[in-house]
């Protein structure tokens, strides 16, 4: 199954099934993605300065 938002972009798939698609709701559109190394910061729900 597809849908077409208003914009033309076809939407399928596990982003049809989870998504929520209402008039008015807003997304990032995400181009040229990369994965990052991890950084070590387990509890460090504030903000801290990193040290390499």
């Amino acid at each position: 199954m597809t849908a077409v938002l208003e914009n033309e972009m076809k939407v399928m798939g596990n982003e049809l099934e989870f998504g929520d698609y209402k008039i008015g709701r807003y997304a990032w559109m995400l181009a040229n993605v990369q994965a990052i190394d991890p950084v070590p910061a387990k509890g460090k729900q504030r903000l801290w300065e990193w040290e390499q």
